[in-house]
Parts: C-alpha cells; structure tokens; sequence
C-alpha cells in the first residue's frame, strides 16, 4: 500500500460502482460518518457506490491523495477535494460555487491488500463556509443501502442520537464512570488486526484529557517542533510557543463549558496511533463558532490520527470531527459562515481576523482537470510537494 494505491482509490469513485467495490473485501465496511454513511458488504456498498459516478447526479470533481503513512495492515492518507456540483449538495444549494475541503482516510487491510475496514472524514465546515447563505434547512444525508430504504420516509436530515452511555456520562473535569466508558470502548468490526485497545488509556485518552486540564498538559503531548491540526477549526499549529496561544482556552470552562471527550478505540502501535472517539459539548453561553446552538448540547464522531517520535511525543497530527453531525442539531436558518479565530498566528489582531473565509484553494488544485481526467501529473505532484510538506514519513506501526 502506498500513495498510487491512495489515488486508484479516490479515482475508483469517479469510475464505477464496481471499480470501488473491489477495493473491499466481501464483508468489508465502508464508513463516512460526515455522510451518516456505515456500510457493511458488497451488497449494500452497490446501492450506493455507483451514483458517485454519474456526473449527471453529482457533477464532476477533484480527488487527490497528497500523502501516504502506515504499512501494508494500516493506511492513513490526506487528500483534497474541489467539487463541481449540479445545483446543490445535501439538498443545500450551491448556487455554482465549486467548494473545496480537506479530509483525509484511514484503512485496515486484510492480508490479500482488501480494505476490511475504513473512516473517511472531511472538513465539512469548510465546504458549508463556500455556500450562499442563509442556509435554510439541515444537510441531507439519505441512506440508500439500508434494507428497505424509503426516500420518503427516510430521516435524511436528522442527527444519529447521542449513545446513551455517553449522554449518562460526567461532564469535565470527570472523573469519568469506567463501567459506562466500557460501554462505549470496542475494538471496531473490521479492524481488529490492527487493534491496540491498551494503548487507549495510555496515549488517546490521556491526550483528550489534557485539553481540558491545562493548555501545557496539551503541550507537553508535543515535540517542541510537533504540529497540531485541526482543518475543521482552520487550525495549524507548529510548534510549543503558538500552541500556548490557544491550547490554554479550552480548559476554560467559563469560556467554552464542560465537556465529555471519549477516546473509543485504538489502531496502529507506537509510530502511527488512529483512535476513534465521541464528544459531546455543554458550550457557555448560546454560541459556538458563532452560530446559536439554541441551547443544545451537541454530539459529535470524530477521529485524530497522531505520529511519534522516538521519545513517544506527538510529531504530528490531524484530528477531524463531524461538522455535519454538529450543523444538524444547531437551530436553523444558519445566517452566517462558522467563525474560526486564529489566535496563533504570530500577527494575530481580533479586529482584523478573518474568521468565516475558507482556505483559498491551492492554485494548482484549481487548474487541474475535472473527473473523469486525465489529471495533469505535474500538478498533482507540485499539489503534493506543497500539501505534503511538513508530513512525515511513516512506513510501521
């Protein structure tokens, strides 16, 4: 596995239905919680991989793999997206943009190189940031493999429900009931060759912890030089002293309320860890990013993908979250574009940040060829050499 096997499989959907399915294997499990998509076989996965294909219900696009770390049983591969849609996307109109994102893709592989299981996320706040507003509706998200599945009585725009385990939790600071973390703790259906459950109280669950106990028990987590991103919040930090602009605000509870952040799992070994977890937020006040929560304490998936050095600190990593799970449970109509500050920055001014512009879309994306292609090789490889600059090489566990 490798970053040519990372393309194939992003250009596999913009192929057939049947290109992408043999990437997996029978029983393989094809997951996008951004999408509410969870789908297990062949079987299910042709209800709904062939539709990616017909430009005539989705339109055209761009699908590049910047990166590739892990070995042949664990896969993690960043990739850019810019999209060329017919009139709208989750039912949300487009009125023309071509909006662009960031997400990235973690696969487990059996030992004939098939995917047994995968998790796609994307910077769904910063496609939503490119669309008209006001949006008027929540995103739409049908779930067409599902046995008996019926457009019209299908709950396309309503939020998957908050665990119960999870909604009985403490808020932060904890301590955290360990029967009910049980509870929500399981080696993932698919992944279990690459599965280090007692790594989660050792390396992700003391990560999560931190953020809400100080911003230098989040830091120290970090190689002096580590970097700590978030594309969803727009956040690229590099380094110890930018990181202490922001890491102390989280723990803050006057400032951002209490928490429940829950690390569920562990993959990889000491070089690569991907751990899955569930948050839930109990903001102060009635706003988050700016945008009215109406009082509601929201629940979210989310994954963070972390790379370490040879002392065990985090040299690099990325941690998406579903932006989509979030919008539905806020009231609508949305006004206004989410507000990402960016207090790290070395020219930081509150009065002159531009909270709600999307990242700009990197020229050599923009001028590359729509699906189906050919893309332009010089520019995939000019995207890469920016996109993948500061990411490491990782070839174990």
């Amino acid at each position: 596995m490798n970053l040519e096997y990372a393309q194939a499989w992003l250009d596999a959907f913009f192929t057939s239905g049947e290109a992408t399915r043999d990437f997996y294997a029978p029983d393989g499990i094809f997951t996008d919680p951004v999408l509410d998509q969870h789908i297990n076989g062949h079987e299910k996965m042709m209800r709904l991989f062939p539709l990616w294909s017909m430009r005539n219900v989705f339109g055209t696009h761009k699908f590049i793999a910047t990166s590739y770390l892990g070995n042949e049983k664990l896969g993690v591969f960043p990739w850019v997206w810019q999209a060329n849609f017919n009139d709208n996307f989750l039912g949300m109109p487009t009125d023309g943009v071509t909006p662009y994102i960031e997400g990235i893709t973690v696969q487990v592989y059996n030992e004939d190189g098939k995917v047994t299981r995968d998790w796609t996320y994307w910077d769904a706040l910063q496609c939503i940031r490119q669309l008209p507003y006001p949006i008027k509706n929540p995103p739409a998200t049908p779930h067409l493999w599902r046995d008996g599945w019926d457009q019209a009585t299908d709950p396309m725009t309503a939020p998957r429900p908050c665990p119960p385990a999870l909604d009985k939790l403490e808020w932060s600071p904890g301590p955290y009931a360990k029967d009910l973390l049980d509870q929500l703790r399981v080696v993932p259906e698919g992944a279990e060759s690459v599965a280090r459950m007692d790594l989660v109280d050792t390396k992700a669950q003391p990560w999560l912890d931190a953020f809400f106990i100080s911003g230098e028990a989040t830091r120290d987590f970090y190689a002096k030089d580590g970097i700590f991103e978030d594309p969803i919040l727009d956040q690229h930090i590099v380094g110890h002293d930018r990181m202490m602009k922001l890491f102390p605000l989280w723990s803050r509870r006057d400032l951002f309320g209490t928490h429940k952040f829950i690390a569920t799992d562990y993959l990889g070994g000491e070089r690569l860890g991907v751990f899955n977890w569930v948050w839930q937020a109990n903001f102060q006040g009635d706003l988050f990013l700016g945008i009215p929560t109406g009082g509601v304490k929201p629940f979210i998936d989310g994954i963070t993908i972390q790379v370490y050095n040879d002392e065990g600190l985090v040299e690099r990593d990325w941690t998406f979250w579903d932006g989509i799970q979030l919008i539905k449970q806020l009231p609508f109509p949305i006004t206004a574009p989410p507000q990402t500050p960016h207090l790290w920055r070395d020219d930081y001014n509150p009065a002159t940040d531009d909270l709600t512009s999307p990242r700009p879309i990197p020229e050599e994306l923009q001028k590359q060829n729509w699906s189906p292609g050919p893309y332009d090789q010089g520019l995939i490889d000019a995207l890469r050499a920016k996109l993948a600059a500061d990411h490491p090489s990782v070839t174990s566990l």
